[in-house]
C-alpha cells in the first residue's frame, strides 16, 4: 500500500470501486460509525490492506476522548480479530506499550499516530518519543504553518534512518508535503475519494497522484524538482499544468506548490531542496526573485524589478518575466494603439506596463498607493490617481490587483466601467469569474479571464522548464 484512502461510515460503499486501483489500501475511520461495524463484511470487501483508526476530537476525529480506551479500544481489537492488517493507536494513549504489544501479537502492524494541531512546538518531542517505541510505523502529522515545516519534514526522514515513517503537514498550502513523504521513503500517504469531503485538510485525490504528480515514477536520487512559490499558493493550477509536459521529458521531473512569503522562506526552500531546477514565482515573491537573478532570459525582464520565473544551474540563476511576454501577445487583441490603464503596480502590474512600453502603447498606471511609479518610464506612461480610475480615456483596463481573489470574491477594484472601455483583462483565475468581470460583461465590455494570461505565460514558462529538465 502506497496510497491509503480515509473512509468514513458513509463512504464504505466506495471500497468496491476504489479496490480496482493499484497500490491502494483503506483506513476505516471507526470514530465516524454510529454503530459497531460488521467486521467480517468489512474484511471480505477487499483483499487490500485495511487500517482501523479511532480518532478522538483532540486529534481531528469525531469521538469523545473518554471513549478511546473503552469503545475505541474494543472496536480496534475486534478489527484486529477480524484480520485487519494495521491498527492505529495515538501517542498519548493510556497503556500504550501494552496496546502495541497486543496488536503485534495479533499479527497486525501498529501505526503510532501523533497530530500536532497548534504551532508545531511539540512535534520534535513527539517524534523523539515515537522513535523510542516498538511501533511498526510512526505517523507524525503537523499543521502547516511556515515554510520551515518543509525543512523539518526532510530532517525527520533523515533522522528516522530505517524506521517506517509517515510524516507530512496538513493544510492546502502544504499538500506538497504529502507527495514528498513518499519520495523521502514514507510508507504511504493519504487520499480522499471526494475532495469536497476530506477528513484532514490538504488530502490528495487519486487523480492528483496518478495523473498529476506520479510520485511512484520518480527516482528520488535523480529527481528534477520544479515549483511554484508564493503565498497563498495552494490554489495554484501550475502543478496540474506543468507536470505533464515535464514528465514527457523525464519521469523524474516533479512540479510542486511550495509556500513562501519572504526572503527567509526563499532561502529555506533553496537549502531544503538542492534538487530545484526552476521556479514559477507568484505574489509576494516576484521582487525577491528578481534580486536573486544573476542573468536574464530577455532584455525586457531585466528592467522590471520583478520576475515570475527562475532557472537554476549551479550558482547561475537565470530569470524571466513570462507575464510580460504573454501580455505583449494579449494586448495585440485590443486593436491598433489602444490606451491601456493598469490597476495595481506590483510585480504583475510592472510587467504589464513594460509590455505596453515594448509595444509603444500609451499606458496609465493607477495604483492605490501613490508615489511608487518611477519618473523615467517614458512620455507614453502616466500616473492616474486611484480615485480617478473610473474616468474615461482608456480602451483597455488590465486588472493587476488582488481584489476579487478567493476567498474575497465579493470585492471589486472598480465600482463601474470607465466610459468608452472596450476590453477588460482580468489576471485572477481563482475564481474564474470575478465580480469585476461580471460587471464588465453587463456593461457590454469584452472580457479576457485570468486563464488567458495564465495559459499564455505558462506556455512560455514551460518551454524554459522543459529545456532545463532535459539537461
Amino acid at each position: 500500500m502506497r496510497y491509503c484512502y480515509s473512509l468514513t461510515e458513509s463512504q464504505i460503499h466506495l471500497i468496491a470501486s476504489l479496490n480496482e486501483h493499484e497500490n491502494v489500501g483503506f483506513e476505516i475511520r471507526l470514530d465516524t460509525f454510529s454503530a459497531e461495524p460488521q467486521w467480517d463484511r468489512l474484511r471480505a470487501a477487499t483483499d487490500r490492506p485495511l487500517l482501523a483508526t479511532w480518532r478522538s476530537k483532540p486529534h481531528l476525529g469525531q469521538a469523545e476522548p473518554k471513549t478511546r480506551d473503552s469503545m475505541g479500544w474494543d472496536w480496534r481489537r475486534a478489527a484486529l480479530k477480524a484480520g485487519f492488517d494495521m491498527i492505529d493507536v495515538e501517542l498519548d494513549e493510556n497503556e500504550l506499550a501494552d496496546k502495541i504489544s497486543a496488536i503485534q501479537k495479533g499479527r497486525a502492524q501498529v501505526i503510532l499516530s501523533h497530530h500536532e494541531l497548534g504551532d508545531n512546538a511539540g512535534i520534535k518531542d513527539a517524534f523523539t518519543r515515537a522513535m523510542d517505541t516498538d511501533a511498526n510505523i510512526l505517523k507524525i502529522i503537523g499543521s502547516g504553518r511556515e515554510t520551515a515545516d518543509l525543512e523539518r519534514q526532510r530532517d525527520f526522514y533523515r533522522r528516522a534512518a530505517g524506521r517506517e515513517l509517515v510524516h507530512f503537514y496538513m493544510g492546502g498550502e502544504f499538500a506538497a508535503s504529502r507527495v514528498l513523504c513518499l519520495l523521502y521513503g514514507g510508507s504511504f500517504t493519504f487520499l480522499t475519494p471526494d475532495p469536497s469531503r476530506v477528513v484532514a485538510p490538504g488530502q490528495l485525490t487519486l487523480q492528483d497522484v496518478n495523473e498529476v504528480y506520479k510520485p511512484l515514477d520518480v527516482d528520488p536520487e535523480a529527481m528534477r524538482l520544479f515549483a511554484v512559490i508564493g503565498s497563498p499558493v495552494g490554489h495554484s493550477k501550475s502543478p496540474a499544468y506543468h507536470n505533464g509536459p515535464l514528465k514527457e521529458i523525464t519521469p523524474n521531473a516533479l512540479f510542486l506548490a511550495l509556500p513562501a512569503a519572504d526572503e527567509a522562506d526563499f532561502q529555506t526552500l533553496r537549502r531544503t531542496f538542492p534538487e530545484l531546477r526552476g521556479m514559477a514565482v507568484t505574489k509576494p515573491m516576484k521582487e525577491i526573485a528578481f534580486s536573486r537573478a544573476t542573468e536574464f532570459a530577455d532584455p525586457h525582464s531585466s528592467n522590471l524589478g520583478a520576475v515570475n520565473t527562475l532557472l537554476f544551474r549551479g550558482e547561475r540563476v537565470r530569470a524571466a518575466n513570462t507575464d510580460l511576454l504573454a501580455t505583449i501577445d494579449i494586448l495585440k487583441q485590443a486593436g491598433d494603439n489602444p490606451t491601456v490603464r493598469v490597476l495595481g503596480f506590483g510585480g504583475l502590474g510592472k510587467a504589464v506596463v513594460r509590455a505596453c512600453i515594448a509595444g509603444g502603447l500609451a499606458c496609465q498606471i493607477c495604483n492605490r498607493t501613490p508615489g511608487r511609479v518611477p519618473d523615467d518610464l517614458g512620455s507614453d506612461v502616466s500616473e492616474l490617481a486611484w480615485e480617478d480610475r473610473h474616468q474615461a480615456g482608456a480602451d483597455v483596463v488590465v486588472q493587476c490587483t488582488s481584489a476579487g481573489m478567493a476567498p474575497y470574491e465579493d470585492v471589486s477594484p472598480l465600482e463601474r466601467m470607465p466610459e468608452g472601455l472596450k476590453l477588460l483583462v482580468e489576471t485572477i483565475y481563482n475564481p474564474i469569474e470575478t465580480r469585476v468581470m461580471t460587471m464588465a460583461r453587463e456593461a457590454g465590455v469584452q472580457v479576457l479571464d485570468g486563464m488567458a494570461l495564465f495559459n499564455g505565460q505558462a506556455l512560455i514558462q514551460n518551454a524554459f522548464f522543459r529545456e532545463i529538465a532535459a539537461r
